[in-house]
């Protein structure tokens, strides 16, 4: 039986995000979760969307937390204000530009 995710297969599922991005491919992936959840394979089943979202809010999280994670220098520089505001999920100062990523 499959266990849930860890993450390293959060890791290949954001990938794997990126590269399904044509019409019908998320539908394809999800009827065979659907089809190892009826056969007996998968235990623990969430919804294909669902593993893509967290899979991403973890991966950015490990990215904020690591300075020394290869993607860190890639975040914009932190954002630095006078007021105590509410607690954002990142305080990274974002342009206002759209990027070509």
């Amino acid at each position: 039986m499959l266990e849930e995710t860890s993450g390293t297969s959060l890791l290949c599922l954001s990938t794997l995000a990126v590269i399904l991005t044509l019409p019908g491919e998320k539908a394809k992936l999800q009827s065979v979760l659907n089809k190892a959840v009826r056969y007996g394979f998968l235990t623990n089943y969430k919804p294909v969307e669902y593993l893509f979202e967290s899979s991403d809010t973890t991966l950015f999280s490990a990215i904020l937390r690591h300075p020394d994670h290869v993607l860190h220098p890639l975040l914009p520089p932190l954002k630095t204000t006078g007021y105590h505001l509410r607690k954002r999920s990142h305080g990274l100062k974002l342009s206002a530009v759209q990027s070509s990523f």
